[in-house]
C-alpha cells in the first residue's frame, strides 16, 4: 500500500484521498475493512484527515494502541509536506509497519502452535478418561 501512495503522491500528484479511493477499488488491500469506511467518508465530502482517523478508531482491529496510534498518524501525516519528504516518510512508515507484520505473524505462530498441542492435550485427557 505504501507503493500505491508513494506513486500517487510523487509521481501522479494526486489528492491524498483519492489515492485512498482507488486503492479501495482497486481492491489491493481488501483485507484492511477501514479502507472502505474511509473511502465511504470521502465520498461524503469528508475531509481525510477526519475520514482517516474516524475509520481507524471505529474499526476492530487486534493491535496495541500503541500501534494504533502510529497508524492514525501515519494518516494524518500524509499530504503535509512536499513530495521529497513524503517520500521519506513513506518509507520509515514503510519499514515500521514490516516490522508490526513480522511481529503479528510471530505471535500468531506462537498462539497456533499453543492451540494444537493444547487440543491434543485435552483430546488425550478425554480419551482416558472416556476408557
Amino acid at each position: 500500500m505504501t507503493e500505491e501512495i508513494t506513486n500517487g503522491i510523487c509521481y501522479l500528484s494526486l489528492p491524498i484521498d483519492e489515492i485512498f479511493i482507488e486503492i479501495a477499488e482497486s481492491g489491493l488491500c481488501k483485507s484492511l475493512l477501514f479502507i472502505e469506511k474511509l473511502k465511504a467518508l470521502t465520498l461524503q465530502g469528508y475531509d481525510f484527515p477526519y475520514a482517516w482517523k474516524i475509520s481507524l478508531e471505529s474499526a476492530v482491529i487486534p493491535l496495541k494502541k500503541s500501534e494504533k496510534e502510529r497508524i492514525i498518524s501515519f494518516g494524518l501525516s500524509l499530504g503535509r509536506s512536499d513530495s521529497e519528504s513524503q517520500m521519506r516518510l513513506l518509507k520509515l512508515y514503510s519499514v515500521q509497519f514490516n516490522t508490526f507484520a513480522e511481529e503479528a505473524y510471530i505471535q500468531r505462530q506462537k498462539y497456533c502452535t499453543t492451540a494444537i498441542f493444547s487440543g491434543l492435550l485435552f483430546g488425550g485427557a478425554m480419551f482416558i478418561l472416556l476408557i
